[in-house]
């Protein structure tokens, strides 16, 4: 899991970084999701949503480290989110017009149904145990 959760930050970094300077920020999309907080002071938005963030990133880093079943829940998630990436090429297909993200977005939704069919392969096999004490020493097959 710890290489899965490596290539997760590896394909997301860059895509944060291309929607950040490509203004993600002002498309229709997530101005329509950040209207809740428009009456709010720009402080008091940023402040929440920080809050929030920090919240979600400490649980998922509880479960991660709670064991096998909790850790293939956050996997699962994050498999969700890379493969709702989709939504840019899916957007770029009808519009023919590049939008914030597309470039980075492609190898998403691929790393996010591998990561998916790894999880949902590793219920029907059995795991053969591993002996290494290496900090990222994966629990899933050495040919994934």
């Amino acid at each position: 899991m710890n290489r899965l959760l490596f290539a997760c930050i590896c394909v997301y970094v860059p895509h944060l970084a291309e929607e950040y300077f490509t203004r993600m920020y002002d498309d229709p999309i997530v101005a329509f999701a950040l209207a809740p907080f428009a009456d709010w002071s720009v402080r008091h938005a940023a402040y929440a949503m920080f809050q929030v963030m920090l919240v979600l990133s400490l649980a998922m880093t509880l479960a991660f480290a709670a064991g096998r079943s909790s850790r293939n829940a956050v996997m699962l998630v994050l498999a969700f989110s890379l493969t709702c990436e989709s939504h840019h090429v899916v957007r770029w297909l009808l519009s023919h017009h590049y939008n914030s993200g597309l470039v980075t977005s492609f190898p998403m939704p691929v790393l996010g149904l591998f990561i998916a069919s790894t999880l949902f392969r590793k219920r029907r096999i059995p795991q053969c145990s591993t002996t290494s004490f290496s900090r990222w020493a994966s629990d899933e097959s050495s040919s994934v």
